[in-house]
């Protein structure tokens, strides 16, 4: 395997790395990544102008609410990792996605019983905080997906397209609140959390798993199959391994033991002969 500072010593081919089933992989982490995102997106973009305006909450209380929101997806952040390696990277992206739909629906639908108990819309903020906080584990999914030789081109390629595909997340957002008002324009992030927490389940589980790889890497030794066969065919052949101890060891005498002849028909010193 190359070191960071190392050019690589084999080239990839594209045809080599579609045959290896990345090309469909790419394209199910892609929509994952369009989903995630524009969740994130079409609902932080928009969220301050819908709290100052729509909910007439003033520009403290906005300010306060989303400052809210962040502390709570820092907060998410800090607990995925260990979630995520506790039960496994689909089921808390799963989970993490629901927790911030029902908190996207609860101020869709529900804003005015929520700005009538402030300590509920606190609770609201913070909730749609926590869920965002699954953002923190989006690189270690994609990574754990592609094998190792490709993994920087792959997680590079599908980030970004996912990223230049929501171009388009503002007008949506822009339609659906002109046409539903609130409802419609929250709508948007909500349905997409909700695609989110289905479609992560159609990738593959990694947690625990041996990243995989295209071929050997020349740093590697022979695979185990290979080790055996060789093992085997050095004791078929009668060769013996030669065993170099590490440096600095200390040589031991050699004992009385080891220094008699084996096969010899002349009995050692100080063995009783026995009568016939």
């Amino acid at each position: 395997m190359a070191l960071p500072n190392e050019k690589a010593r084999r080239q990839v081919s594209l045809v080599k790395v579609f045959k290896g089933g990345v090309g469909k992989k790419m394209l199910l982490a892609w929509i994952l990544v369009v989903l995630k995102l524009g969740t994130y997106w079409t609902c932080y973009t928009w969220l301050p102008s819908f709290l100052l305006t729509d909910m007439g909450q003033g520009v403290g209380k906005s300010t306060r609410w989303v400052l809210t929101a962040q502390a709570g997806q820092f907060a998410g952040m800090l607990a995925f990792g260990n979630f995520a390696d506790r039960f496994g990277r689909r089921p808390t992206y799963s989970v993490y996605s629901i927790v911030t739909a029902g908190a996207l629906a609860m101020l869709a639908f529900h804003w005015q019983w929520l700005s009538a108990h402030t300590e509920l819309f606190w609770l609201t903020m913070l909730t749609l905080g926590i869920g965002s906080g699954c953002t923190a584990g989006f690189g270690a999914l994609l990574a754990e997906l592609f094998p190792l030789e490709v993994r920087g081109m792959a997680m590079g390629a599908t980030y970004n397209m996912g990223r230049a595909s929501l171009l388009v997340a503002p007008a949506i957002v822009t339609l659906m609140k002109e046409r539903y008002g609130l409802p419609g324009g929250l709508s948007v992030p909500m349905i997409l959390a909700v695609a989110t927490a289905s479609w992560v389940w159609v990738l593959p589980e990694t947690r625990g798993i041996t990243l995989p790889q295209l071929f050997m890497s020349p740093r590697k030794g022979p695979s185990p199959r290979g080790r055996s066969a060789s093992s085997s065919a050095s004791s078929s052949s009668g060769l013996r391994p030669v065993i170099t101890p590490p440096l600095g060891t200390p040589k031991l005498p050699p004992t009385a033991a080891a220094d008699a002849p084996k096969d010899s028909g002349t009995p050692t010193t100080g063995t009783p002969k026995l009568k016939p």
